[in-house]
């Protein structure tokens, strides 16, 4: 990385590198017990490196300082990018300009200056940070930025007239604070975006409904704590193949899109809606096992598609627990029934194992 960016790192943790090699000198040989110089304990130790009351204190008095150390730190930050253009070689080209990079850390300082203690100033750098994370910068070039802020420190001491500074330790626990809400961040966008792949891997992209993976993972998630009968619907449009040819497939994605948005203003709020693919969809509807209500069901969404599309469907439906106890069995026995319907003369339904058809919609 920049030699500027290195030597700080050394800068930073120089003295804590020789503390650690203190406490590894002073270990007695055959001892299972460390110790830090003067007596320390590893607790009080962990404790001295946290946010403190005094470093409240010492941050509260210092507003002119600190300031003038953000300052100090955006200018060395900005340079050292400019002498290595490589540190952001990932990010868009017109994010690499030294004023862009200069803004960007300039929209931090209101919340530097604030104690990290502040909620509002936690709140607000989980923003910043989530802000680094959307424009692709990596945690390496954040931290090894954000070292920088130790050379400045030296710098504005060295300088005469410097407004008064935190001490530098409380500097340094600012630095481990604000690492901490960095990784934190970062930590919690990882986790979003893996929610949003696992959400989207189960999810038709064309009708926004669950998926064949989706719908299976949802199912038998709702049947294992699952106390009632329920029903388990497949069903398909007639002559779907009809649409695409006379119309274009662009046509036959809009139907399909359209059906779905019908299904759900139909369903309930337990009840699983997905597409298995083509014009195949299923509905899970729990609780829901009386052949009359089914037959409600079935034809209150079979009158909304013919009054809104013209079209008719054709349905086999299996029940639970009765026809199967798993979403493989149930959906071997409703296929099985759709496929009944559909050879006994479509736009009608039929239960798994009757063998009785029932017209789906009825003038």
């Amino acid at each position: 990385m920049n030699g500027l960016i290195g030597q700080t790192s050394c800068c930073l943790w120089g003295d804590t590198w020789a503390a650690v090699m203190g406490v590894l000198a002073s270990r007695q040989v055959g001892s299972s017990h460390w110790s830090w110089p003067g007596g320390f304990s590893w607790r009080e130790v962990a404790l001295f490196w946290q946010w403190s009351a005094a470093d409240e204190e010492s941050w509260g008095r210092c507003p002119e300082g600190i300031d003038a150390l953000f300052s100090a730190w955006v200018d060395l930050a900005t340079r050292a990018v400019q002498e290595d253009p490589s540190l952001v070689g990932d990010l868009p080209t017109e994010l690499r300009e030294p004023d862009w990079f200069r803004s960007h850390l300039e929209a931090y300082r209101s919340t530097f200056c604030q104690s990290p203690g502040d909620p509002e100033a936690r709140a607000s750098a989980r923003q910043v940070g989530f802000a680094h994370i959307y424009a692709h910068v990596p945690p390496s070039l954040y931290v090894g930025l954000y070292n920088l802020m130790f050379a400045g420190y030296h710098a504005l001491e060295a300088e005469p007239g410097t407004p008064s500074l935190p001490s530098l330790h409380t500097v340094r626990r600012r630095w481990l604070s604000d690492m901490q809400t960095a990784l934190d961040t970062y930590t919690a966008a990882l986790n979003g975006l893996m929610t949003s792949w696992s959400s989207l891997a189960s999810i038709d992209s064309l009708t926004g409904t669950l998926n064949r993976r989706g719908l299976w993972d949802r199912v038998a998630g709702d049947i294992a704590n699952l106390s009632e009968p329920s029903a388990f619907i497949v069903w398909d449009l007639d002559h779907f193949k009809d649409v695409n040819d006379q119309h274009g497939h662009p046509e036959g994605d809009r139907v399909l899109q359209q059906l779905a948005t019908l299904e759900q203003k139909q369903a309930r709020v337990d009840d699983i809606l997905g597409r298995l693919g083509g014009d195949e969809f299923v509905w899970w509807a729990p609780g829901l096992l009386d052949q009359s209500a089914i037959c409600d069901r079935i034809r209150g969404f079979a009158r909304a598609l013919y009054r809104k599309e013209g079209m008719t469907f054709s349905a086999g439906v299996a029940r639970y627990p009765v026809d199967g106890v798993t979403v493989d069995e149930l959906y071997v026995a409703a296929d099985a029934a759709l496929y009944h319907a559909k050879h006994g003369g479509r736009q009608c339904w039929c239960l798994a194992g009757s063998g009785v058809l029932h017209p789906t919609l009825v003038q």
